[in-house]
């Protein structure tokens, strides 16, 4: 389901707009004046910060009008803002903006391009013509602009940082970004470090009693499990974050588009949110006084990118929750890709299995596109990534197919310790992303002992079940979606068998009603978790000879509800207790 951004309701109305187009008030390019005297600086800097002014209050009042007054709810408040969260509507799409605000923020980069080549050491002429470069998406002129930067070091280097960021480079941010914090004074550092605003209260709290080691180690931690793509370089969440503080900067001494003084809690709703993709003038049918006031629209991907709490203090190893769409999330990030914004698949179809070799286990992710979602012929690059998180400095393992159909099963071959697997999509020619991601807490099989591979869902007897899971992988089906009177193939692994001690393997299969929350639990410890199947299936094999032995069932799915159910898949050793592992399906019209 997609939801519609955030809302920002101001508290206030804005300052009067001024409708008058922007004069230019600086000498024209390539002028013959001499040496720029102290007295000359300040004056062209007093007209660039003019003209800035004057540019946004003309802005302001072309803006669109929406009627109604925004929102009457309000989710959060922070300072003199409201904030409102999306209520599962489509995104908000700003409309083509007006030519007199194009035109005139071209002749506001023009003047402000002047006063950065007269002045080069000038930090709030050369930010504001890298910023209205960026906002008029001339991204490459951004980043030559940022490169003739002579001012203060951190931020030359922050500067083209924030121009790589939006050229969807972010290595090459995240190098500038590093050469910014290694450059400005501490004081200013732990504020860009410092990761309070974005955390969840509660880790909030854990984070702040930290020492300065741990909060070193924590925030390594969070910023690489934070990563929104383990199969692409860089890690774009992080180099967003530093341009939001980039953007802060922007607002020292400079007029904004709602024309309200900048404050912590703009700041606040800035490093949590972004910059709004848009506004819109709130027109009332009532008689109303002054100016009126602003809604903001933050265009933020509806995902929840931030790891899981549990799991960046420690308590839940790595399966927790994550890559939930969350309802009121305390952040929300954009991802640039391919100069604009990317679009989210979602919810992306998908299933997982794990299947274990010694110290080492395969992971095969498997993913399928409706045929509907892209137009025909588009490129589909897909990647499986698994990132172990014991140890920060080993990158994650990745395999991908830049020539992926609508349905792929992809595998990678990990170590056998806790991890976070990541399934990526992405359709380059239609900027569009989607990712489905899990923590697995995977170990070396112990010897001796009996244990069970997930199962894998594999198309049905049509296209002949699977002997291995090479053949698995190959029939894989790409989601654990099914209909009733399907036919169903399953592939699994049963690991530490011993034809000597038990030459029969027995096996059972049933198909329970799924239940969420505490009744399932309840009803699993109670064991009244009802079948739905006619009859449980049961028989018995001899145990091959190996370290594994590959199985594979095709099932007929009864006439059904839609909705969630398990399926359930029993192995009884003698002498040994039974095994049970399970897979959701959920059964669709």
């Amino acid at each position: 389901m997609v939801r519609s951004p955030l809302v920002l309701l101001l508290a206030f109305s804005a300052l009067a707009a001024d409708p008058r187009p922007l004069a230019p008030q600086l000498a024209a390019p390539g002028s013959t004046e001499g040496p720029v005297t102290e007295e000359d600086s300040t004056r062209l800097v007093a007209a660039a910060r003019r003209d800035q002014a004057s540019f946004e209050r003309f802005r302001r009042n072309r803006l669109p009008d929406t009627w109604g007054g925004g929102s009457s709810r309000c989710d959060e408040r922070i300072g003199r803002f409201c904030l409102t969260h999306g209520t599962g509507q489509n995104d908000w799409v700003a409309p083509a903006e007006d030519e007199e605000i194009v035109a005139n923020r071209s002749r506001l980069i023009d003047g402000l391009g002047q006063v950065a080549e007269r002045i080069p050491g000038d930090v709030w002429s050369a930010g504001q013509h890298v910023r209205y470069l960026v906002e008029a998406r001339r991204f490459d002129e951004a980043l030559a602009a940022a490169e003739r930067c002579a001012g203060e070091r951190w931020w030359c280097a922050a500067l083209r940082g924030y121009a790589f960021h939006y050229l969807a480079r972010p290595i090459a941010a995240d190098t500038a970004f590093d050469e910014a914090l290694a450059a400005m004074d501490e004081e200013q550092r732990e504020e860009w470090l410092d990761l309070t605003l974005i955390l969840d209260h509660r880790s909030a709290r854990v984070y702040r009693r930290f020492e300065e080691e741990e909060q070193d180690a924590f925030e390594e931690r969070f910023w690489r499990l934070a990563d929104p793509s383990f199969t692409r370089p860089g890690n774009e969440l992080r180099s967003e974050h530093f341009s939001r503080h980039v953007m802060n900067e922007f607002q020292y001494r400079a007029q904004s588009p709602d024309g309200i003084s900048w404050g912590y809690d703009l700041r606040e709703i800035l490093i949590r949110y972004g910059w709004p993709a848009g506004w819109e003038r709130t027109r009332s049918t009532g008689m109303t006084m002054g100016p009126a006031p602003l809604v903001s629209h933050y265009n933020s991907a509806p995902r929840h990118f931030l790891p899981p709490p549990e799991v960046l203090l420690g308590e839940s190893g790595t399966t927790a929750d994550w890559g939930e769409e969350v309802p009121g999330a305390r952040t929300g990030y954009s991802i640039p890709l391919e100069d604009t914004i990317a679009k989210w698949f979602s919810p992306l179809a998908h299933q997982f299995a794990v299947f274990r070799r010694g110290d080492s286990a395969l992971v095969v992710g498997a993913y399928d596109l409706p045929e509907d979602s892209i137009a025909d012929g588009s490129q589909v690059t897909a990647g499986l990534a698994v990132l172990a998180t014991t140890d920060s400095d080993v990158p994650p393992v990745v395999t991908t197919d830049e020539e992926a159909g609508l349905t792929q099963a992809l595998m990678a071959e990990v170590p056998a310790e806790p991890s976070v697997m990541s399934l990526e999509i992405v359709v380059p020619a239609e900027h569009r992303m989607a990712r489905a991601e899990y923590g697995i807490e995977l170990a070396p099989a112990e010897p001796g002992l009996i244990s069970v591979s997930d199962l894998l869902l594999v198309r049905g007897a049509e296209a002949g079940l699977p002997d291995s899971l090479s053949t698995a992988i190959e029939t894989a089906r790409g989601s654990t979606e099914v209909r009733s009177g399907e036919q169903v193939g399953i592939f699994w692994e049963i690991y530490g068998l011993d034809a000597e001690r038990a030459p029969e393997v027995g096996m059972s299969l049933r198909l329970l009603e799924s239940r969420t929350g505490w009744l399932r639990r309840l009803a699993e410890r109670a064991g009244i978790l009802r079948e739905v199947m006619p009859v449980r299936l049961r028989w018995q094999e001899p145990v091959t000879s190996g370290p594994f032995m590959p199985r594979s069932l095709d099932v007929e799915i009864p006439e059904l509800n839609p909705g969630s159910y398990t399926l359930e898949l029993t192995v009884e050793a003698s002498g040994r207790e039974p095994l049970s592992v399970r897979r959701e399906i959920e059964v669709v019209p």
